[in-house]
Order: structure tokens, then sequence, then C-alpha cells
């Protein structure tokens, strides 16, 4: 999830951040149950998510760095 970089966030910016990326999460569990319908294997559905998490990371740290917080985020 989150790395440690040399500049802190300020509150409100870690605010964004995690209620980003919670958003996003509660949106990636929704969709396991669909891959798994269409007849994926699990690990191929892990796979979708792994990169889909990557892509909401990258989100939400410009969503911060921008202040480009209400945007939606990425989905799977």
């Amino acid at each position: 999830m989150s790395k440690v970089t040399e500049q802190t966030r300020t509150l409100e910016e870690e605010l964004t951040y995690r209620t980003g990326f919670a958003e996003g999460a509660r949106m990636a569990l929704e969709h396991i149950p669909k891959y798994l319908d269409r007849g994926l294997p699990l690990v191929d559905v892990m796979d979708i998510l792994q990169r889909w998490a990557e892509r909401l990371d990258t989100w939400a740290q410009r969503a911060v760095v921008d202040g480009d917080g209400d945007s939606a985020p990425p989905k799977p």
C-alpha cells in the first residue's frame, strides 16, 4: 500500500489518500465474484486485482500531490 517517502503528508493529504484507497478497495471486492462467475481461475483474479491495486496506489498518490482528490478511483 502506502510507501514511506521523503516527503511527509499533511493530515488532509493522508485522509484523501486513505479514503480513495478504501473506496477503490470496496469496489475491487465487489468485482471478485463477477470475475469468478466468468470462470476465471482465482490466481488470475488475484493477478488482475494486484495490477489494479498498483493503479489505485498511483491514482491515490496523484490525488494527494495534484489535489485531484475528487476524481474517481480507477476501476478494476
